[in-house]
């Protein structure tokens, strides 16, 4: 019995946690449909030592050429963008080339999460798409995005 009521609270545990980031859009960057040689994607959760030490519950990060990575992306980021609650937004020659979001909190586990999404296209050409979730400010989301540019 008391195998089956950890079980439970496990499920529990593991849904509440997917269920910051139910509903966007993005998410479909982060399933492994964007690879190739010269794209990279990162994804973070659970007990981790640099999670922990950035007040974060997830990270997610996929990196790669901008002429690669943006058709497919800026839709799914565009969709998300509408439900955002802060944004900041740079474009050059009508193409995006950063943004920043700050999405509705949610709450898991009766805490509140922040959620974040950064995206930049460089000068080289590269782009980064940052997905970042936890009780972190925003200050501190800004200074992990600045760190990873």
């Amino acid at each position: 019995m008391k195998r089956f009521i950890t079980l439970i609270a496990l499920v529990i545990i593991i849904a509440a946690s997917m269920c910051a980031q139910d509903g966007l859009k993005i998410r479909g960057a982060f399933n492994g449909s964007l690879s190739g040689p010269l794209i990279t994607e990162t994804y973070i959760s659970g007990e981790n030592e640099f999670l922990q030490k950035n007040s974060l519950t997830k990270l997610m990060l996929i990196k790669g050429p901008a002429d690669i990575l943006r058709e497919k992306i800026e839709p799914l980021l565009s969709s998300d963008a509408s439900k955002a609650i802060g944004r900041n937004e740079n474009t050059t020659g009508g193409k995006l080339t950063y943004a920043s979001y700050v999405l509705k909190p949610v709450k898991v586990s009766k805490k509140t999460v922040n959620r974040y999404i950064y995206y930049n296209v460089t000068k080289k050409g590269n782009l980064m798409l940052l997905y970042l979730e936890g009780p972190l400010d925003i200050q501190k989301a800004n200074s992990l995005f600045s760190k990873n540019k």
